[in-house]
């Protein structure tokens, strides 16, 4: 509106009351069952175009998309979806506030203050939990990119403390202790690798089939190889060439008895 004065916002600062509730609130997350029962306390007006609904993907780009649509609603959009979907949770108690100011301007009577007050809590409780979401998947990000392993440290929420930093100084402080742990394992690792890799420098070498095979000594002549024992001499003289044949009256096979 054109006819609204306002100061400007680096120098507009509001009572101390309004301003504890603020600080205390905005950067301020709740579990599923206090969101539940905020929402169920005041829902999202219901509009014929559904505007104060969460988007849901069109079905025609998932048709396009195929296999890849599947990836991107279990993956970013569904994260983005999520801090979508807290960010609309404001427009209830916003809608309502609205409304009663609608309502006074055409009676002529004056807002109850306390009706007021209870509305603006509940659209900056909501607002703060999207806030958080939204901080949440930023500092996601930006672990993920230094190393997957910090990711979890994500949903720490330092709150006012932080003082206008995404992070701020506590979290620096857990993640520094992280980075050092992770630091001291990687050069405990690599010393282990160091002191043993000469010991198993030659391990595995030379164990190959092949080489047992072609590694094997050949039997000198005069020595004959039987069963597991050792190479024994045997008569040169009393052996041949060609296999003894059976005599005339054996027969290579015995007959069974009639």
């Amino acid at each position: 509106p054109e006819d609204i004065v306002h100061p400007r916002s680096s120098l507009w600062l509001p009572p101390p009351e309004v301003a504890d509730y603020v600080e205390s609130h905005i950067r301020h997350s709740f579990d599923k069952d206090v969101r539940s029962r905020l929402r169920s306390e005041c829902p999202r007006p219901d509009f014929p175009y559904k505007v104060t609904e969460t988007p849901e993907l069109d079905p025609t780009l998932v048709t396009f998309l195929k296999k890849s649509a599947e990836d991107l609603k279990k993956g970013i959009d569904r994260v983005c979806r999520g801090c979508q979907d807290k960010l609309l949770d404001v427009s209830g108690p916003l809608t309502k506030i609205l409304e009663l100011a609608f309502q006074a301007k055409e009676s002529g009577e004056a807002i109850n203050p306390d009706v007021l007050v209870v509305w603006a809590q509940r659209a900056l409780c909501f607002l703060g939990n999207a806030n958080c979401a939204i901080s949440l998947e930023r500092r996601r990000s930006v672990l993920m990119k230094l190393d997957p392993k910090l990711a979890d440290l994500a949903t720490s929420e330092s709150g006012p403390v932080a003082r206008g930093l995404l992070s701020g100084s506590p979290f620096i402080k857990e993640l520094s202790k992280f980075v050092a742990t992770y630091a001291s394992l990687d050069m405990a690792q690599e010393s282990i690798r160091r002191v043993l890799r000469p010991l198993f420098r030659g391990a595995g070498r030379y164990r190959g089939r092949a080489f047992g095979r072609f590694n094997q000594q050949s039997p000198q002549p005069g020595y004959c190889h039987q069963g597991r024992g050792g190479f024994q001499e045997y008569d040169s003289s009393s052996s041949t060439f060609y296999p003894s044949r059976p005599r005339s009256g054996q027969s290579r096979f015995r007959r069974g008895r009639s």
